[in-house]
């Protein structure tokens, strides 16, 4: 198998647990970045999960978890509870994957819509704007790799969307760092 099988593999063993569990989800991150954007590696896979159907499955999806995933229980409950980050390693592929049980773009869950990101793998996928709009809340968190994001995004915008992403992003006050980070030119090599 080759690392991208693993990956898909793992993003299917996932997705079929939260779906069990009927907690809503979507996935984001590098998959999404490559997905609506350039292909780029990923290290790691990203999910959105809806913090109400996460807090009240949370034991139930930790048991679940058991000998196929390493997860440490209290961190991921910690993590619930409080709308952070927690994170499980597949066994199987020893890929990480960072669960986020809230939504940094608010509606963000609303939005997703399914997307076939490997051959035969069908997930809800964020939205494109919401790709970007989450990449500039990183960007302004420090994060250079989601400056590289958000141009590479953008320039996969189609015009509809483009309107709608300014004034989402007037709306939550990122339109500034939006032109900013879409001035940058890449560094020369």
């Amino acid at each position: 198998m080759t690392a991208a099988d693993d990956l898909a593999a793992t993003v299917r063993r996932i997705s079929g647990l939260f779906r069990r569990f009927s907690i809503r989800f979507h996935v984001t991150g590098g998959i999404a970045c490559s997905y609506h954007g350039e292909p780029r590696f990923t290290q790691d896979i990203d999910i959105v999960v809806d913090p109400i159907a996460v807090r009240s499955e949370l034991e139930n999806l930790l048991k679940a978890m058991e000998g196929d995933y390493l997860v440490d229980p209290s961190l991921a409950r910690a993590a619930v509870k409080r709308g952070g980050v927690f994170q499980a390693l597949d066994l199987a592929s020893f890929f990480k994957i960072d669960l986020y049980p809230r939504e940094l773009i608010p509606g963000e869950l609303g939005r997703s819509e399914p997307r076939e990101v490997f051959p035969d793998v069908v997930v809800p996928l964020v939205s494109h704007v919401d790709a970007i709009l989450s990449k500039l809340v990183w960007v302004r968190k420090g994060s250079h790799r989601s400056r590289c994001d958000v141009r590479s995004l953008h320039s996969f915008l189609d015009e509809g969307h483009r309107q709608e992403l300014t004034d989402r992003a007037r709306a939550m006050r990122l339109d500034e760092l939006l032109r900013e980070v879409l001035a940058e030119s890449e560094p020369e090599e």
